[in-house]
């Protein structure tokens, strides 16, 4: 047991302490330890010229690195750029040493293989054979074979063994590998409270350990006494559209390693991906050859769906019941890891990514079957128990698990198919199958690992993205709009126009909605999720009581639940509080469906008709290709008449999504944080592969891209090691002149940073002159020189009260009259789970010596660098700001991070002002305002304390406590929930009231902040 940090406990199984690195381990472009200076020259230079094999000079793999890896792209101006920053001026560049033609040199490199790689290494062209089921003929028809092979072209594979012997002696990520496992504790100061395990990396599973356990237990491999390790694989296959118009598309499967942490693999700059198999797609021409065989006649589709499966396991099996990996599965393989220790890597399948249709395939199952979820034989009417009791017996009870029963099932189905013609929906097939939704394929992971212990339901892992973002928060999305359709035409307008005025908050953590959110085109998983992230402000008030309130505690189920899902770090506590949410959004769930829905007659959305009708008419096209153009027209006519009505559309439960929900909590219990495993990764992977599309001829593309990204690989290896040895250089000429000062990160160290520079400046004294009567500016000396003696004496100020007498102000002087202003604020903090990140704030004011104009910014947010003097000349940070309508002064050091404010749309503006002030907004001041807490996933945990990155998680505000009603299957609505929708109220009333009311509130009530009439929610999902 080993600490790690004050809370933070790591316990290593086997007591493994080896791996564990208490100081950050060097990043795959670290640089090694300078050389000394008695190091002879030649001895780089001869470094240096083994690193550039296959390149004949260090000039020449520059231009090549830039040409292949960066250039030929749409970014051409990025490429040009970085053409002439790392590469011509670099000054060990000379062009004359660069040959004309590198097409060859680029042949040599694709083929180069480094000492570490294995000689097998490298991509495999071939194709896969499967069996096409005929059945039998019919009456008074010709004979025909029960089953035809038939050999589908175009895979391309390469060793999953080679791979990894490749990554461990030669990928750069290797180094930072956790080798041994280890659970994770959070232990709290108070006594009585047991220490909390802690989730968040793969390595760190139960999934991950129980393995490691398992392969330590296996019997003594023959005159072999070296460590055993787990390399634990996961796996992403997804196909992707490599163009915006056209259907040329790519189906890669991804291999990544699990030992690597999750925050390095999730970045593509790191290239932790490693491309497995480009998976070919069923040709047209099968039908082809089913009509000739079937004399004449074509496949059904069922019979077209049987064959996609089997090519799908067909290439399984050519990757996984491969000798050499089923080999390595079971007796390890040895390598020699980038310490230099030699080990008995056994490797492990942990994960599988993919959508729904390709987690069908994967398990063998039908899609939208009667039992249509890949983990659990749940029945379709048993969705919609969601969070209950039953539900979570279901589960267990009927879990899905790879036995030798269900094997002997498959197997005498295809006895039927193959053997005795019958088709693969016929009844006797489905009397076999229909009860578990299997189907007559036989599974690759079951045939090639089963007998190893891998049971692949197991490793079919929940993924988020595709599962809620765009699954199911986008279903409720689209109804929402439905419902304000059927309600008031009007409120899509206005739910579009607010959407618009939501302020962004972050580089990317919230995005400026521009286009008109109703219409749902183009966007992404990430503006799904930015459109629940603020949603509660935005539909509040768009549709007549009691649904007002029903639908906003939908909303806040939804946001809850899915901010508790996508964390990247769980605590035991956390994880007990996503069960709970689970059960209040099945609650919600219901009674979305079963009251509020049924409360408005829902139609089809213009754009949803739209689509439906395009797609019908281009259905009449391919069905009337033979008949006359009169025909064809009168016929487009017709059908334009009968489905231009907008159809009524119903919200129903019975979709697998929803049933996946519940599957959460067990699945980051078992395999870690769905961030370790989310589709997302996947996707990321996909832009790589369709910016090498340019590149090749867009004819037979699969093994041009495969020979494109042996290329990257290879030269990011070359690049890596003529990186150390180029640093050792610099190094070497470097030392001999002075010592190198190492600094510490500025972004650990420092609270906050404000630029030092002076160029923008205002003088105070005309800042306030001509503007006595703007609230704004009244007494901003005064608090000003009252905050800095504040500061000096290290006393504590308030923001907007004064601590000491204008005589004590006599002391101080601004320099030269004259406070500098910056823009940009940032704030440094250490996150939930224990990592460091910076609040970037820009209020968009434009300030000058005689006028200060307000952009964009509803608010008063000036961040100043002014210069006083006492004894001695000091330099202070401080920001001018307001809050809850009053004006003061505040040190940047105290600002834990920025607050995403959204305007309480619901309650409209408040009059504009007569009298002119820098800060009023032109079309006059939100009544209101929310404090977003659910703006990303730190803030969340900040709302709701126990995050083992915060300060004092034990001291922090109460956790959020759920409601646990005794009956999850009823329609009755939420009426326990977490108090305080509290939202910041603008101070309206002139000044006497404003003292009469500070007055008769007491400190210890913040309560009074929260308006509790009736149309207000009583949720925290946006609180003060």
């Amino acid at each position: 047991m080993v600490f790690l940090r004050a809370h933070v406990v790591k316990l290593h199984t086997h007591g493994h302490l080896k791996d564990l690195k208490i100081t950050p381990p060097p990043s795959p472009t670290s640089s090694p330890t300078p050389p000394s200076d008695g190091e002879p020259a030649n001895t780089l230079k001869q470094r240096l010229k083994d690193a550039l094999k296959p390149f004949p000079n260090y000039s020449t793999f520059l231009f090549a690195r830039q040409h292949w890896l960066d250039g030929g792209t749409n970014a051409s101006n990025r490429g040009e750029l970085k053409l002439v920053k790392e590469v011509l001026h670099d000054p060990d560049f000379h062009g004359q040493d660069v040959p004309a033609n590198l097409d060859r040199l680029r042949q040599r490199v694709i083929a180069f293989n480094p000492d570490q790689f294995s000689s097998s290494d490298g991509w495999r062209s071939g194709s896969v054979t499967i069996s096409i089921p005929l059945g039998k003929p019919k009456k008074k028809e010709a004979s025909f074979p029960l089953a035809v092979d038939y050999a589908v072209p175009g895979l391309q594979s390469r060793s999953i063994v080679d791979t990894v012997r490749r990554v461990i002696s030669s990928d750069p990520n290797a180094i930072n590998f956790h080798l041994h496992p280890f659970r994770e504790y959070l232990h709290s100061d108070q006594p009585e409270n047991p220490p909390e395990r802690i989730y968040g990396e793969l390595y760190s599973s139960d999934a991950f350990i129980k393995e490691y356990e398992n392969v330590q237990q296996l019997p003594p491999e023959p005159d072999c006494d070296l460590e055993r390790v787990v390399l634990g694989l996961q796996f992403w296959s997804d196909a992707t559209l490599l163009c915006q118009f056209g259907d040329q598309k790519l189906w890669p499967m991804y291999m990544f390693v699990g030992n690597q942490s999750k925050y390095e693999r999730s970045r593509p700059e790191m290239h932790a991906e490693h491309d497995i198999a480009y998976i070919p797609t069923l040709p047209d021409d099968v039908q082809d050859t089913i009509r000739r065989h079937r004399n004449g006649r074509g496949g059904s589709k069922p019979l077209i769906t049987h064959c996609r499966r089997e090519l799908m396991h067909a290439v399984l099996k050519v990757l996984f019941a491969d000798p050499e990996f089923r080999h390595a599965y079971r007796h390890g393989i040895v390598l020699k890891f980038p310490d230099g220790e030699m080990r008995r890597a056994y490797l492990r399948v942990i994960t599988y990514t993919g959508d729904y249709p390709e987690k069908v395939l994967l398990a063998t199952i039908r899609q939208d079957g009667f039992c249509c979820c890949p983990r659990c034989e749940v029945e379709k009417d048993e969705i919609r128990l969601l969070g209950t009791t039953r539900d979570e017996e279901i589960r267990q009870e009927k879990r899905r698990i790879d036995t030798e029963q269900r094997r002997r099932l498959i197997r005498k189905a295809r006895k039927l198919v193959y053997e005795k013609g019958y088709s693969v929906n016929s009844k006797k097939v489905e009397d076999l199958l229909r009860a578990a939704s299997l189907v007559p394929t036989e599974n690759a992971f079951s045939e090639a690992l089963a007998e190893y212990g891998l049971d692949y339901f197991a490793i079919l892992v929940v993924h988020i993205l595709h599962e809620f973002e765009i699954g199911e928060w986008k279903g409720v999305l689209t109804h929402l709009i439905r419902i304000l359709y059927s309600y008031d035409a009007n409120m899509v307008y206005e739910l579009d126009t607010r959407y618009r005025m939501v302020p962004p908050f972050g580089d990317y953590t919230i995005r400026k909605f521009r286009a008109n959110v109703s219409q749902l085109k183009r966007l992404a998983a990430r503006d799904y999720e930015d459109l629940l992230q603020v949603a509660i402000p935005v539909f509040k008030g768009l549709f007549p009581e009691p649904h007002d309130t029903a639908i906003s505690r939908f909303l806040f189920a939804l946001v809850d639940w899915h901010s508790l899902a996508k964390l990247r770090l769980h605590t035991t506590t956390t994880l007990s509080d996503l069960e709970s949410a689970t059960r209040v959004l099945g609650q919600a769930f219901r009674y979305f469906a079963d009251v509020t829905s049924p409360g408005f007659q829902t139609v089809e959305t213009p754009a949803e008709t739209e689509a439906r009708i395009s797609r019908t008419l281009k259905r009449i096209q391919r069905q009337t290709q033979a008949r006359s153009q009169t025909q064809h027209t009168q016929g487009s006519n017709l059908i334009d008449t009968a489905v231009t009505k907008r159809k009524p559309v119903e919200y129903t439960l019975l979709r697998p999504k929803l049933h996946f929900l519940g599957d959460y909590p067990r699945t980051i219990r078992l395999c870690g944080t769905v961030d370790s495993y989310t589709s997302g990764i996947g996707e990321a992977c996909h832009r790589g592969r369709k910016d090498l599309k340019p590149r090749t001829n867009n004819r037979n593309i699969e093994p041009q891209i495969a020979k494109l990204v042996t290329l990257h690989e290879v030269m990011r290896i070359i690049a890596h090691r003529v990186g150390q040895v180029t640093w050792l250089r610099k190094i070497r000429a470097r030392n001999r002149q002075q010592s190198r000062e190492i600094k510490p990160n500025d972004a650990i160290v420092m609270r906050f940073e404000i630029a030092e520079d002076e160029k923008v400046f205002v003088r105070l004294s005309q800042l306030i002159e001509g503007r006595g009567e703007d609230p704004a500016i009244t007494d901003f000396r005064v608090l000003l020189l009252d905050h800095i003696a504040a500061r000096v004496r290290n006393t504590v100020y308030e923001l907007d009260r004064l601590q000491y007498d204008t005589s004590d102000h006599g002391d101080l002087d601004i320099h030269k009259n004259r406070l500098y202003c910056h823009k940009t604020l940032r704030i440094h903090y250490t996150t939930y789970d224990m990592r460091r990140s910076t609040d970037s704030i820009k209020p968009f004011l434009s300030i000058s010596a005689d006028k200060i104009s307000n952009k964009n910014s509803d608010r008063c947010n000036i961040m100043f660098r002014a210069k006083d003097l006492e004894q001695d000349r000091l330099s202070d940070d401080f920001s001018y700001a307001q809050v809850l309508g009053a004006f003061g002064f505040m040190d940047p050091a105290d600002v834990i991070r920025a607050s995403h404010i959204v305007p309480s749309f619901h309650k409209g503006r408040a009059p504009v002002y007569s009298q002119e002030s820098c800060c009023y907004d032109v079309e006059g001041d939100w009544n209101g305002f929310m404090v977003n807490r659910y703006v990303d996933r730190d803030m969340m945990m900040r709302y709701r304390g126990g995050g083992p990155g915060h300060l004092d998680p034990a001291q922090s505000l109460a956790r959020q406590e759920y409601p646990n009603p005794t009956d999850h299957s009823s329609n009755t609505p939420i009426t326990q929930t977490p108090e305080g929708l509290q939202e910041e109220e603008d101070q309206d009333e002139d000044d006497e009231e404003d003292e009469n009311e500070e007055g008769s509130e007491s400190e210890d009530e913040p309560e009074e902040l929260v308006d509790d009439s009736d149309d207000e929610m009583p949720y925290d999902a946006f609180a003060d």
